[in-house]
C-alpha cells in the first residue's frame, strides 16, 4: 500500500495536466472567448471618439433559446469545477466606436453606454442561445483618469535636488581623492564634508562591494546565501502570480496549473516567508547576546536598537510608496493600467501612513498599499516582540527554553483551533478564479486572518530565536564532525523535511481528487510551518558549522554574498516591476512553463538591477549617515 502511495504522488508531481472533465477540446473551444481585448492604441487616436471599456459579461440562457442547449451544457460542465473558470463570465474590453458602432459615444452618461454595450452583447451572442447582464463596468478616454497634482510636482523636485546632491558630493570627493591619502583621510574624518561624502558613488560602490573577514562573519555566510535564494523563490512565485491575474489567451493552462510542481510554492508562499522570520531572529538574538555579554541590557538599549531598525528601512521603504502614490501612473498606459497601477495609486495616497508605521496587515488590510509589504510590517512588529522577550530572558538565561517551549506549543495549538474553527484550507490553491485580478487578496479572509496576520507566521520567529541561541552558546566550538553520517543527516533535514514538506502534502492537497477535510488541513497549518522551519534551520545552522558540502558552497557563492545586500530593495520594487508589465499588456497573454522561465530570469535581472541603482544611491549614503548619528550618539554617551 505504502509503494502504490508513493507511486501515486510521483505521478501527480511529473504531472503537468489535469483534465477538464468529460469536455473535449474541440467543446472547450466552442465557447464563446473569456477574455477579449481590442486594439487599445488605435482607439486612443479616435480623438473624442476615443472610449475604451472593460466589463464582466454575466452569461445566462435566452427563454427558449433554440441554440443554447449545447454551449450553454458545455459553459456549465466547465465552470462547475472550482479549478476552472467561470466561462459564464466574459471579461471583456472593447473599444465601443468599432464594436459597437451603433452606439453613440457619451462620456458624461456611462449608465446609458452600459446598457447599450448590454443589447450589443445581447445581438452579438444570440446565434449561441445566450444573454446576460454587464457588470464591473468601467470606461476610458484619452483624457487621463489620475491627472499630475501637486504632490508629484513635489516629489519630483526632491528627487532633482537629490540627484544633484548626488552629482556634487560625487565631484567634491572625486576631487578630495586628488590630494594626499593623509589629506583625503581628515577631509573625510568628521564635520559636514563626512556627510557631504556619505553620498558619493564611488564610496558606496566600495563599500557595497567590500566582503567583511571577520571570524563570525565568515561564519554567518550561508545566511547571506539563503537571503539572496528566497528572494529568488519570491521573485518566482510573484512571476507566477503576475501571469495568472490578467486576461490570458490559452485559458487551459491556467486552469490545469494546479498540476506544476512550481506552484506548490506560490500556494506555499507565506510558508516559505518565515524563512526570512527565521533570520531576523536567528541574526538578532545572536547579535544582542554577543553585545551585551559583558554589560546590562538595558530598556533605552532596546528602544535604541529599534529605533536603529526603523530608520534603517524606512526611507527606502518611503521612496517605494511615494512612488506609488505620485510617478508610478504616469509611466504607462494600456487597458489594464488604470485598473492595476491606479489601484495601487489610490490606495497608497490613502494609506501611506500605515506603511510607514508598519501597521499596514492590521488595518484594512484589503486596500492595502504596496500589498507585498505585509511581510516588512509583520517582521517589524516579531523584531519588536523578539526584542522585549529576549531582553526579559536575558536577565535570567535559565527561563530561556521552557519559555520558548510552551510559546511554541501555545502558537501550534492556536494556530490549529484557527484553522479549525474557520474552516480553512491547508494552503493557498491556485484557483484561476482566486487569483485573477488579485481576488484572494482582496477578497479572501484566509489569507488576511493567517497568512498575513501577526498569528500566522510567528512560529519561524520563534524557531529563530532557538537556532540563534543555540549559536551564541557554540560559536566557537567545533558542534559537528564532518562525516559522512551527519551529512547524510544534514542532507535529509533539508531536502526531505524542509522541502518534503512543501512538496509532499502540497501534491496531495492540490490533486483534484482529494477532498477538502478541515481536521487535516488545520494540521498541516498548525505542524507544517513548523517542520518546514526546523528543516531549513537546521540546514543553515549545520552549514555555519561547516555541514552542507555542494550546499554549503552553493550558499556561500561569493556573487550571492553581495546580492543578498541588494535584496530588501530588491523586494521592494520588484513588485511594482511585475506589475508593470502585467499592467501595460495590450491583449490576453500566451503563458506556457517557457514563457514563465524567460519571465522569471527577466524579472531578476530587472529586479536587481534597479535595485543595485537604489541601493547604490539611496540605501546606502542613508545607512552612512545613520551610522555617523549612531557613533556620534555612543560617544556622547562614554
Amino acid at each position: 500500500m505504502l509503494s502504490n502511495m508513493f507511486f501515486n504522488t510521483l505521478f501527480v508531481i511529473i504531472a503537468v495536466e489535469f483534465s477538464l472533465g468529460e469536455v473535449s477540446d474541440k467543446q472547450y473551444a466552442s465557447m464563446p472567448a473569456l477574455f477579449h481585448q481590442d486594439n487599445y492604441d488605435k482607439c486612443m487616436l479616435l480623438d473624442d471618439e476615443a472610449l475604451y471599456c472593460s466589463f464582466i459579461y454575466k452569461m445566462e440562457p435566452r427563454p427558449n433559446g433554440a441554440n443554447s442547449t449545447d454551449t450553454w451544457k458545455i459553459i456549465q460542465e466547465v465552470s462547475s469545477s472550482r479549478y476552472n473558470y467561470r466561462h459564464d463570465h466574459l471579461r471583456h474590453w472593447i473599444c465601443v466606436p468599432s464594436t459597437c458602432p451603433e452606439i453613440i459615444p457619451s462620456k458624461k452618461n456611462y449608465t446609458k453606454i452600459q446598457l447599450e454595450i448590454e443589447k450589443c452583447y445581447d445581438k452579438k451572442y444570440e446565434q449561441y442561445g445566450l444573454m446576460g447582464k454587464i457588470d464591473n463596468f468601467k470606461c476610458d478616454t484619452n483624457v487621463p483618469e489620475y491627472p499630475m497634482d501637486w504632490l508629484d510636482i513635489v516629489v519630483g523636485v526632491i528627487f532633482i535636488c537629490y540627484m544633484l546632491l548626488i552629482v556634487f558630493s560625487t565631484f567634491y570627493e572625486g576631487t578630495a581623492r586628488c590630494k594626499t591619502e593623509e589629506e583625503y583621510q581628515n577631509s573625510i574624518g568628521n564635520g559636514w564634508k563626512r556627510k557631504l561624502f556619505a553620498f558619493s558613488i564611488p564610496r558606496n560602490w566600495y563599500r557595497l562591494k567590500t566582503v567583511r573577514n571577520s571570524p563570525e562573519f565568515e561564519k554567518l555566510r550561508p545566511i547571506q546565501g539563503v537571503r539572496f535564494y528566497n528572494s529568488l523563490l519570491v521573485i518566482s512565485s510573484h512571476t507566477v502570480l503576475a501571469g495568472i491575474l490578467r486576461p490570458v489567451a490559452n485559458t487551459k493552462y491556467t486552469e490545469t496549473i494546479q498540476g506544476k510542481v512550481a506552484t506548490l510554492f506560490l500556494s506555499n508562499g507565506p510558508l516559505c516567508m518565515g524563512t526570512f522570520f527565521f533570520l531576523s531572529s536567528f541574526l538578532l538574538i545572536q547579535r544582542v547576546f554577543s553585545e551585551f555579554e559583558n554589560r546590562n541590557f538595558k530598556l533605552k538599549d532596546v528602544l535604541k536598537i529599534i529605533m536603529n531598525r526603523y530608520m534603517r528601512l524606512t526611507p527606502c521603504l518611503a521612496i517605494v510608496i511615494a512612488f506609488y502614490a505620485t510617478w508610478w501612473r504616469h509611466l504607462g498606459n494600456g487597458p489594464n493600467w488604470n485598473h492595476f497601477v491606479g489601484r495601487e495609486f489610490v490606495n497608497c495616497r490613502k494609506s501611506w501612513w500605515k506603511n510607514l508605521l508598519y501597521l499596514n496587515n492590521f488595518m484594512d488590510s484589503k486596500n492595502m498599499c504596496s500589498s507585498h509589504t505585509w511581510y516588512l510590517a509583520l517582521d517589524t512588529q516579531y523584531f519588536i516582540i523578539a526584542l522585549i522577550i529576549i531582553w526579559i530572558l536575558k536577565k535570567n538565561e535559565k527561563l530561556f527554553w521552557p519559555f520558548l517551549c510552551s510559546l511554541s506549543c501555545l502558537v501550534v495549538a492556536a494556530t490549529f483551533l484557527d484553522n479549525y474553527y474557520e474552516d480553512y484550507e491547508g494552503l493557498i490553491p491556485p484557483l484561476p478564479e482566486k487569483f485573477y485580478d488579485l481576488y484572494f487578496i482582496t477578497v479572501d479572509n484566509q489569507w488576511h486572518d493567517q497568512f498575513i496576520s501577526f498569528k500566522g507566521n510567528s512560529i519561524g520567529s520563534i524557531i529563530g530565536l532557538a537556532y540563534g541561541y543555540l549559536f551564541y552558546k557554540n560559536k566557537n566550538k567545533k558542534l559537528f564532525e564532518n562525516n559522512v553520517t551527519n551529512q547524510i543527516i544534514y542532507h535529509l533535514m533539508l531536502y526531505g523535511l524542509g522541502l518534503g514538506t512543501v512538496i509532499i502534502p502540497g501534491v496531495i492537497m492540490l490533486d483534484k481528487e482529494t477532498e477538502h477535510d478541515v481536521f487535516w488541513a488545520s494540521m498541516y497549518t498548525a505542524f507544517g510551518r513548523p517542520i518546514f522551519i526546523f528543516g531549513i534551520g537546521f540546514s543553515i545552522f549545520g552549514a555555519v558549522f561547516g555541514l552542507g558540502w555542494i550546499t554549503k558552497s552553493v550558499m556561500e557563492w561569493p556573487p550571492a554574498q553581495i546580492l543578498a545586500r541588494l535584496s530588501y530593495v530588491a523586494y521592494l520594487i520588484h513588485l511594482s516591476i511585475l506589475f508593470s508589465r502585467a499592467a501595460s499588456s495590450r491583449f490576453p497573454i500566451y503563458l506556457s512553463d517557457l514563457h514563465l522561465i524567460y519571465h522569471f530570469c527577466g524579472d531578476v535581472a530587472a529586479s536587481y538591477i534597479v535595485a543595485f541603482f537604489t541601493t547604490l544611491l539611496i540605501e546606502m549614503p542613508i545607512s552612512d549617515l545613520q551610522k555617523l548619528m549612531t557613533m556620534r550618539n555612543d560617544k556622547k554617551e562614554e
